[in-house]
């Protein structure tokens, strides 16, 4: 398919609002990948300030793109299994514990958990804000808050991690790409897309 050597910003804001679209639903985006660069190639030769600003913006998109991470709603749910594992760790039964002390553990999670202060700073403390964080669909906090866990090793935290922090270096790129475009469009334009993207 042949673009054009200069593409209408109101293009541009199309395929942005397409690629939301697939993203809110769960879709791969590696397939908008050669159309975000057709869009950032149709920019003038002679850039200014706001091509500039879509170059940098598509290129970071492009680049979280590939990384391919889960939806945020597939880490929320991943992150509310772990909180289990996590309460082990909390209730001082770590690795070498047995399994009577992890089962204890486990149970106690069920009793104690909701009338843990969240306001400390060790895996108790760090437990309840985690949870909270889960009871509000925040990744962001929630991934703070694992990234300064004061427990013992939980399995697949790390890779959790990686991939919360990739998700949100997406959500980031593609708020980023969003503003940029928009704002590149004509006022009476500008204000329509960004109702529609709200």
């Amino acid at each position: 398919q042949v673009m054009p050597t200069a593409m209408p910003a109101q293009i541009g804001a199309v395929i942005v609002m397409a690629v939301l679209a697939d993203d809110a639903a769960g879709r791969p985006l590696e397939r908008w990948g050669p159309v975000l660069s057709a869009y950032a190639d149709a920019m003038p030769q002679a850039s200014g300030a706001v091509e500039d600003k879509i170059h940098d913006a598509v290129a970071r998109t492009l680049t979280a793109v590939e990384a391919a991470p889960p939806s945020s709603a597939a880490l929320l749910r991943d992150a509310e299994v772990m909180v289990g594992a996590m309460a082990v760790a909390a209730n001082d039964a770590g690795e070498n514990a047995s399994l009577v002390a992890r089962a204890t553990a486990s149970l106690s999670k069920l009793i104690k958990l909701r009338a843990v202060s969240a306001s400390g700073d060790d895996a108790r403390g760090q437990l309840g804000r985690f949870e909270a964080a889960l009871d509000r669909n925040d990744l962001g906090a929630a991934v703070a808050i694992a990234n300064g866990w004061a427990g013992s090793r939980i399995d697949g935290l790390q890779a959790w991690q990686r991939d919360a922090a990739a998700r949100i270096r997406l959500d980031t790129a593609l708020a980023d790409l969003a503003v940029v475009v928009i704002g590149a469009l004509p006022p009476p334009f500008a204000g329509q897309a960004a109702e529609t993207v709200n």
